[in-house]
């Protein structure tokens, strides 16, 4: 009777979280509202898989009034497994599952410039405008501590560091501007990356924390 108890209770324990990444949203160049699922596979190891609708439409023009880029879109996907260490009951209610991760991101950029040049295998090109394709490609070693509230509501927060890859391509090119000299100006939250086409190696940083759920 004691074993079929612990079996019970075992198999009608919740595995499932729906998650919601708050701090994606907050991200400057490319907020998104980031939704998704993380299943427990036992203890020890959980996957995560979550997307992420672009809110750059909503915030534009309050956020980005000097902007270059037109007609930006984007969509964010992202992958990862988990490894659970240790658990910390800090009260009957509330446990502390510390964790080692690996997270695999994809995010598709697309979006207009006018009247600039960028670089084509070392060769310089002025345009009236251009379409511009940027896909970006990143993964990331995670340590973080998923904060359990009754085994219901869980405070996810993480860090971590990995290598971004960035790949960026113009089409629909008019070509024929020749664009003035205006010394070293930077607008706030806005890449030069797209000046070179090709490969670009960059630093990921993953910082941030998530709000979940468990439905079943």
């Amino acid at each position: 009777m004691p074993a079929y108890s612990i079996s019970a209770q075992h198999n009608q324990a919740k595995t499932w979280q729906v998650r919601w990444a708050v701090s994606s949203f907050l991200a400057s160049r490319t907020p998104v509202i980031q939704l998704g699922l993380q299943k427990s596979i036992n203890s020890n190891w959980a996957i995560s898989a979550e997307y992420g609708w672009s809110t750059y439409g909503m915030l534009d023009k309050k956020w980005y009034p000097d902007t270059v880029r037109e007609n930006f879109t984007y969509q964010k996907f992202r992958a990862e497994v988990k490894h659970f260490t240790s658990i910390t009951e800090l009260s009957n209610n509330l446990k502390t599952h510390l964790y080692w991760s690996i997270e695999g991101v994809y995010m598709p950029e697309r979006y207009a410039k006018q009247t600039d040049y960028f670089y084509r295998k070392g060769q310089q090109y002025d345009y009236y405008s251009s379409r511009i394709k940027s896909n970006v490609y990143a993964t990331s070693f995670h340590i973080g501590a998923e904060w359990r509230f009754k085994q219901k509501l869980v405070l996810d927060t993480y860090a971590g560091l990995g290598p971004r890859i960035i790949y960026i391509k113009h089409h629909n090119t008019v070509f024929g501007y020749d664009p003035p000299d205006t010394g070293t100006k930077i607008r706030l939250f806005e890449s030069r990356r797209d000046n070179t086409e090709g490969w670009h190696r960059t630093l990921h940083v993953a910082l941030g924390f998530k709000l979940g759920y468990y439905i079943f």
